[in-house]
């Protein structure tokens, strides 16, 4: 929580929170290689929505 202080005073806003939401869709990886978790459609879609949205953001 601190580290996402720090990245807003250093960054600007729109830089910053994608890359902080990003978090969201990073555990599904680890989830379905470690912990055997399976990946449904949904789980997929959903990743890559916020991975896609993330990457736009932060490119435009």
């Amino acid at each position: 929580m601190t580290s996402d202080y720090r990245a807003l005073q250093l960054g600007t806003v729109t830089k910053v929170v994608p890359i902080d939401k990003l978090s969201v869709a990073f555990p599904i990886v680890p989830g379905i290689v470690f912990a055997g978790e399976k990946l449904s459609c949904l789980v997929a879609l959903g990743g890559f929505l916020i991975v896609a949205g993330s990457l736009i953001i932060i490119v435009f």
